[in-house]
């Protein structure tokens, strides 16, 4: 039987399938029903090996039934066609950058004339390596981008200056107004951001995005201006050392395992002291996180800002069956982004979550919302 299906894509889904498998008008919904061919795309993400300025490539083919033994996919085609997502746009300046140990990538549009332009610095998560389609998709949509890496896994400490000094990088930049520079972050970025607009509140600073992230140092403390030191909680480390019965674990479905919510209510220092800061905060979070415990996070955030008088500061969006992987870049169309991460250690093996319509729309909303606040307080 002949499947036909409506390619359906975000702002032009306009007509439902006539058959097949796929159901109804849905952005994505042909990408993200499909599964991946290779390994080339490992659970689903764009790793480091793919760079922005390479779209990627889909191809559908429509066949008359399916290839027989002796047959080949010519042979019962009806049609075909190549859909290619694109990140970075044709006008967009890649540059490198260093600053002490701290390493990072300053992304320029170059059709935008002589004004100055808003620009985001952009803090990724432990997981993400050197993973930049998001810092070019915005530098598309008109913002000079700076997004860095830092080390979370082998050392234990941040040294907040050489973050200030990434800042100013960004934006003494000729291209860049230094009074609309905004700070998007994701996973253990978040802390990251966070702890920059409040331990360095002198920065002009107008927003932050959080997507996914946690408000407590993972595996990092900082050391601040004054040259004191801060504390983290061991997160990773307690995951590696945890030994579930079953071989698998949704590590912060249950905080049980590791005491995460009382531990740290010992340690309060942990935590980013964001009453530092009145910038707007806009965070996404999703109820089914198994990876950090943001759902846990975003509510003692609002609890520290109601407790100030402060709520209307932060507004926090929560997406459900979503899972980890909550990132506009990642591939949400390959179904093992909802497989499993790779062992943390021997026997231990922990699922990234989610379902794929959800994940779809979900990511689809978030970015449409990042957009929206972004041109609110950049004014892009």
């Amino acid at each position: 039987m002949m499947e036909v299906y409506t390619i359906c894509f975000p702002y032009a889904s306009s007509q439902p399938s006539l058959g097949g498998t796929y159901r109804g008008i849905e952005p994505l919904g042909p990408l993200w029903s499909m599964h991946a061919s290779s390994t080339r795309i490992p659970f689903g993400a764009l790793g480091p090996e793919h760079r922005p300025d390479q779209p990627l490539n889909i191809s559908f083919s429509l066949l008359n039934g399916h290839v027989g033994k002796d047959q080949t996919r010519d042979d019962v085609m009806v049609d075909d066609c190549d859909i290619i997502r694109g990140f970075m746009a044709g006008n967009i300046e890649r540059i490198p950058i260093q600053e002490g140990p701290m390493e990072g990538t300053l992304y320029v549009p170059t059709d935008r004339g002589s004004k100055p332009l808003p620009a985001i610095l952009d803090f990724r998560g432990a997981e993400e390596g050197n993973r930049e389609h998001l810092a070019a998709l915005l530098a598309s949509h008109g913002y000079v981008t700076m997004t860095t890496g830092f080390p979370l896994q082998s050392d234990t400490l941040i040294n907040i200056n050489y973050l200030e000094q990434l800042f100013h990088r960004l934006a003494y930049h000729r291209m860049v107004d230094e009074s609309r520079i905004g700070v998007l972050s994701r996973g253990d970025g978040v802390a990251v951001g966070l702890g920059v607009a409040s331990h360095l509140n002198h920065l002009p600073l107008r927003c932050l995005v959080g997507s996914n992230g946690v408000s407590f140092n993972t595996s990092f403390g900082w050391i601040l201006p004054d040259g004191s030191k801060t504390n983290f909680y061991p997160y990773y480390e307690r995951a590696k050392s945890y030994k579930p019965t079953n071989g698998s674990v949704k590590l912060c479905s249950q905080f049980d395992p590791f005491r995460i919510e009382s531990i740290l209510s010992k340690t309060p220092d942990c935590f980013v002291p964001v009453e530092n800061t009145s910038i707007p905060l806009m965070m996404f979070s999703t109820r089914d996180n198994p990876y950090l415990p943001s759902q846990y996070c975003m509510g003692e955030l609002k609890s520290r800002l109601r407790h100030i008088g402060r709520s209307d500061q932060l507004e926090v969006i929560e997406y459900s069956d979503t899972g980890h992987l909550l990132d506009p870049t990642y591939v949400s169309h390959v179904q093992s982004s909802y497989g499993n991460m790779p062992s943390m250690t021997d026997g231990l093996r922990i699922a990234w979550g989610g379902e794929s319509t959800s994940h779809a729309r979900s990511q689809r909303d978030m970015w449409e919302r990042t957009l929206a606040f972004f041109k609110d307080y950049l004014k892009v």
